[in-house]
């Protein structure tokens, strides 16, 4: 019988089975491993599109400083508050922009409501990389108009020993963010698309989507999450996947 074989998307080998298509390579899922808002703040800043974040610790008052940015912060609870950017349909002056003295104000702010940091919830930001463009033109046999792409990150929990021990590992994990009880969670790169694909199709086509109902076509390829890992320094990882006995998708490892 003839061997049936498949690419997804973003260039990684699929074989036909009994369930349906499984990845014959390994896949591999950028990700930022640390959830703090003050680190996404500070690394991001500008290229920051769109962002929620949740915080927990007292709100002495509902007045919002932070309109002017763009931010909007709410109090849900007596304890706790949700943080919302979007820059993605908005117009924000280029003073009120996140830039490093926007972002001292946020912080400030933050702490005057008694805030340490938060937990960043979603994550849309844009970057430039001439690199990413020549690796995704190779693996996924296609052109590629700009070198400007939009990465969406989601927060999930820590799925495995390898995550768990890198995250344990981040200073800025155990030195702060331990002791305000966060969790143990990350930041998936979910989904990436090209700017054109972003300004015209940006919920038809991707070069990764991962937030799939179908757990075997979250395939991606080693090549193109590494040169996405580069731009998330110093928390960018790489999470490798393989099939098990069962023709499951199984984390099998985690690094650099």
């Amino acid at each position: 019988m003839e061997q049936k074989i498949k690419w997804s998307p973003s260039g990684t080998k699929l074989e036909k089975g009994i369930w349906g298509w499984n990845p014959i390579e390994d896949s591999a899922l950028a990700c930022f491993i640390c959830p703090s808002l003050r680190e996404v703040l500070r690394i991001f800043g500008n290229n920051i599109m769109i962002l929620k974040a949740r915080g927990g610790k007292q709100i002495e008052t509902e007045k919002n400083e932070l309109k002017n940015l763009g931010l909007t912060l709410t109090r849900i609870k007596d304890n706790s508050c949700v943080i919302k950017y979007d820059k993605s349909y908005k117009q924000i002056m280029k003073c009120d922009d996140l830039n490093k003295n926007n972002i001292d104000k946020i912080i400030k702010c933050m702490e005057n409501y008694l805030i340490m940091d938060c937990t960043v919830e979603y994550l849309l930001v844009k970057i430039k990389d001439d690199e990413l463009k020549k690796i995704i033109e190779e693996n996924c046999k296609t052109k590629v108009k700009t070198s400007t792409f939009y990465i969406e990150f989601n927060l999930v929990k820590c799925e495995g020993v390898f995550d768990r021990d890198e995250w344990d590992n981040t200073d800025y994990n155990q030195d702060v963010l331990t002791k305000l009880c966060f969790k143990r969670s990350l930041l998936h790169c979910n989904k990436m698309y090209e700017h054109h694909q972003y300004l015209t199709e940006p919920k038809k086509k991707y070069f990764i989507n991962w937030d799939t109902t179908n757990p075997m076509e979250k395939t991606s390829k080693v090549e193109l999450a590494s040169a996405i890992m580069k731009n998330l320094e110093p928390y960018g990882y790489k999470k490798i996947y393989g099939t098990n006995n069962e023709n499951k998708l199984v984390l099998i490892g985690m690094g650099k």
